[in-house]
């Protein structure tokens, strides 16, 4: 008999067996860590794409803006829209007081425009002091600091320019001896409201307030361009919840007016646009960055959001000076921008969310 057999036993091929199911199960295994790695990878580099996008957005929008409407919460600030041949939306249609109705520029001279091509001009009659109003109320928040600023210059060196900003009353909220002058060349009007600290609710009657232009003493004429009210200091959100300001919510996507978000207005063929930031919710309660535009035909906020650029959205801040300090060249100061992304901490967490800074200085004037 032949005992020369070249097959294998039973036992060899059990062996066989199990020795290429642990081969096989370390191969898919690291496989699957393979493609677990691929995805993080490609997730955190999608991130980070998202990250720029978003951030290049915004950059953008600041940058391109007219600089007198960045946060301010006055409608048509630098005049350049017309609500029509004589006089700019959202400013009143006359004066009050005795003197000739407001004077609507419309010019490329320095002498009469600071920026742009529109401006508005006061002239006394008699000597006594007449005003302008703007015509939306402008509703304070609790915990922000404001700066009031405004482009400003006599004709004659002798007609005297003032700068008011009134309650519902119409009382004037900042001492008598701020916000006069007779200078013949633009100067910068600049006033922090309140004076120190920052607003608390019920300080003025229902919160609001608005801004009133003066020209008194003689019949000279005095001009005003680039009004703005802003926040000095604009947190939209933060893993700071006291830091918020509660500029957020909506209750009307009709008023151009509501303190909601941080506006800002860029152009578009020459005709100026008004935009905004603020933060919403996604369809699973998570806050997300919203742009929308104001069309002024509809009278409708419009959303033009980027939300899907923005998920995981916790800091989200645009401030002159981060104590709510006034600065010294007032809107001519560069923007800061302080944004975080990262998963939103809740209470009991040590998460870290990083947060980057960028300053912008806007080039339009």
């Amino acid at each position: 008999m032949n005992k020369n057999n070249t097959g294998v036993t039973l036992v060899e091929l059990c062996m066989w067996v199990a020795i290429s199911s642990i081969i096989a199960a370390v191969v898919v295994s690291y496989i699957k860590q393979s493609q677990n790695m691929t995805r993080k990878a490609s997730t955190a580099q999608e991130t980070i794409s998202q990250k720029i996008a978003t951030l290049q957005v915004v950059l953008q929008d600041l940058r391109c803006s007219n600089r007198t409407s960045l946060g301010s919460l006055v409608l048509n600030g630098d005049f350049e829209r017309a609500a029509n041949i004589s006089q700019p939306s959202y400013w009143a249609s006359s004066v009050g007081g005795n003197g000739a109705p407001p004077r609507y520029e419309n010019s490329s001279t320095t002498g009469t425009v600071y920026s742009g091509y529109r401006s508005v001009s006061l002239q006394s009659t008699d000597g006594t002091t007449i005003t302008y109003d703007s015509l939306k109320d402008i509703k304070l928040s609790t915990g922000v600091a404001y700066m009031l600023t405004a482009r400003v210059r006599s004709s004659d060196g002798v007609s005297r320019y003032g700068l008011q900003l009134m309650d519902s009353s119409l009382s004037d909220l900042f001492p008598a001896t701020v916000q006069y002058g007779s200078s013949t060349t633009w100067i910068t009007l600049s006033q922090r409201y309140p004076l120190s600290g920052t607003y608390v609710a019920g300080t003025t009657l229902n919160n609001l307030v608005k801004v009133r232009l003066l020209a008194t003493y003689s019949n000279g004429l005095v001009y005003f361009d680039n009004i703005s009210f802003c926040p000095i200091k604009s947190v939209l959100i933060s893993t700071n919840s006291a830091e918020m300001t509660g500029t957020n919510a909506v209750t009307s996507s009709s008023d151009p007016a509501y303190p909601a978000g941080f506006k800002f207005v860029r152009y578009s063929n020459g005709v100026p646009d008004l935009y905004r930031y603020r933060i919403g919710s996604d369809a699973w309660g998570e806050p997300t960055l919203l742009r929308e535009y104001f069309n002024e035909s509809t009278q409708v906020w419009e959303d033009q959001t980027i939300s899907q650029l923005t998920k995981g959205l916790c800091v989200f801040k645009i401030m002159y000076d981060n104590n709510n300090q006034m600065p010294s060249t007032a809107k001519d100061t560069a923007l800061t921008l302080i944004y975080g992304f990262g998963k939103r901490p809740k209470a009991g967490d040590n998460t870290t969310i990083t947060v980057q800074t960028a300053n912008v200085y806007p080039l339009a004037p």
